[in-house]
């Protein structure tokens, strides 16, 4: 393949740096731990960039980047030993996978409580699972400023049953 097809190294860099977050969207479906979620998108640059040679350049990056994340993701489950882990082990589904205090964890199941279901099930796909506010809206067939909307709301509430508790 002629060398003027292929992107130079700082083109190739700047693909990769806006195509980061739908990297790590791809990875979160796979595997729904954000540390692992972390850890394969940083294995999937290095190994993009190791084999940044193979990328032909006319082609969209995004696909290129979902095939050498996947391989990274089959390697880690490879290496692990075990079946990926389900997205959580709580039955109302609020446990968080990075290490929380229990008491800490009791005031944010108690704070989302006090949301709606529908703004607890916003808070918890946008903040837990990472899904983004157009992923979310349009799953529910929702304009995205609506979602937003919902979202600072519910924010907001979190933040007034934080302030409520702490002056009790």
């Amino acid at each position: 393949m002629p060398q003027a097809c292929k992107p130079s190294d700082p083109d190739l860099a700047s693909l990769l740096q806006a195509e980061h977050a739908r990297l790590r969207a791809f990875i979160l479906r796979l595997c729904r731990n954000r540390q692992q979620v972390e850890d394969l998108a940083q294995e999937t640059l290095a190994r993009a960039w190791q084999y940044r040679d193979s990328y032909q350049g006319e082609k969209a990056i995004g696909p290129w980047l979902q095939r050498i994340a996947f391989r990274c993701f089959l390697d880690a489950r490879r290496l692990a030993g075990r079946e990926p882990q389900s997205a959580s082990s709580d039955p109302n589904g609020y446990e968080d996978r990075r290490t929380c205090p229990p008491e800490r964890s009791l005031e944010i199941r108690q704070a989302l409580e006090q949301l709606s279901e529908r703004e607890r099930s916003f808070i918890l796909r946008f903040h837990r699972d990472g899904e983004s506010i157009k992923e979310i809206a349009d799953s529910k067939g929702l304009p995205v400023g609506t979602v937003k909307s919902i979202l600072h709301r519910s924010r907001r509430k979190l933040a007034q049953e934080q302030l409520q508790g702490d002056s009790e």
